[in-house]
């Protein structure tokens, strides 16, 4: 319950259809000034709402110093306050924000990997910024703290950055997925379908195509398929139970 009123919050900003955290970009010299006097205050305190407040009203500022100011709530002990500025530094359009969320999980991944609220909010921020350079951390010892929550934040993370090197990590990633320890094929149905749910909407984002649930189908298609596919800039049309499901997770129009 208590991360119940960033989860409003977070309603309200998508039915705006755009960022919770209020953009200020190309601000003046006096208006980074004070978000980050405002951010070096509350983190001064120990009073968490006043910390989350302050992350809320001035996350969005466009500017590298605002930006180092938030990530001093990346050290808070409180849960709260570390989900809020991942969640700010997920919506900050700046390459420091993806620079402060990569050092983060090189510094505490395995700390965090037991907290899967935090670990999946982590993985949720580094994908939304759709960047290349994330794959070597989405991809990273990818059973490290898996539940569903945080193989969903890999997996659609992964799916936001349109690369072909982005379907190969999830085709790998599925065979994975789908293999007990001994190598053998893992036939259950309800194993599959676990991972699946993630896999195909992720696939049919970054591909176009809707080979549905089963492994064997995307796994044969991506044989026949891989030497000849090519990345389309814009996502390509899917499915509406993929498109819903897109917009419900990331909180933005597809």
């Amino acid at each position: 319950m208590r991360f119940l009123p960033f989860l409003l919050f977070a309603a309200a900003a998508f039915a705006e259809g755009g960022s919770p955290y209020p953009r200020v970009d190309d601000p003046s010299p006096g208006v980074v000034k004070g978000a980050v006097e405002a951010l070096d205050a509350a983190f001064k305190g120990k009073d968490t709402a006043a910390q989350i407040s302050a992350i809320r009203s001035q996350g969005g500022v466009n500017a590298n110093d605002v930006v180092h100011a938030l990530a001093k709530g990346l050290r808070s002990k409180d849960d709260g306050v570390r989900i809020e500025t991942i969640h700010a530094l997920g919506w900050h359009p700046g390459k420091e924000a993806l620079k402060q969320l990569h050092r983060f999980y090189r510094r505490e991944g395995k700390l965090i990997a037991d907290d899967e609220d935090v670990f999946a909010a982590l993985f949720k921020a580094v994908g939304r910024h759709g960047d290349p350079s994330s794959l070597t951390v989405l991809g990273d010892h990818p059973f490290k703290g898996l539940t569903p929550k945080v193989a969903e934040a890999r997996i659609l993370g992964i799916a936001n950055i349109r690369e072909k090197k982005s379907v190969e990590s999830l085709m790998k990633g599925m065979r994975l997925t789908t293999e007990e320890s001994g190598g053998r094929r893992a036939r259950s149905v309800e194993t599959r379908s676990r991972g699946m749910r993630y896999f195909r909407p992720a696939l049919c984002v970054l591909t176009g195509a809707d080979m549905g649930e089963m492994d064997e189908d995307w796994q044969r298609w991506w044989r026949e398929n891989k030497n000849k596919f090519r990345m389309s800039e814009k996502r390509p049309p899917v499915p509406a139970d993929v498109k819903a499901y897109w917009e419900g997770y990331w909180g933005v129009s597809y």
